[in-house]
């Protein structure tokens, strides 16, 4: 079973993060609350700027793809498919 948490001890470190948040300095001698005020103070020193991932690129331009399906190739299938058609109809029935 767990032990009861003593509020003492809560509130104690509970007055220390606050201090610590607000950039006070860490109580003299406790090694860990000087290593959170160091963690804090790179965290506050550190430029908060959002910048893009990948810098936007100017003045290139891309060549210009055709789908699969492009106008002139539709019309082009069509075409032959129709021709294809009349093809074996005319050397059926001709």
């Amino acid at each position: 079973m767990t032990e009861p948490m003593d509020m003492t001890v809560l509130a104690q470190d509970e007055a220390l993060f606050e201090a610590l948040g607000r950039g006070d300095p860490p109580p003299a001698g406790d090694d860990v609350a000087m290593l959170l005020a160091a963690w804090r103070a790179d965290l506050t020193d550190t430029d908060t700027t959002v910048r893009p991932a990948i810098p936007p690129v100017v003045g290139i331009s891309r060549p210009r793809r055709y789908s699969s399906t492009s106008p002139i190739r539709v019309a082009t299938l069509g075409l032959t498919t129709v021709n294809g058609n009349l093809r074996r109809s005319c050397s059926r029935n001709c």
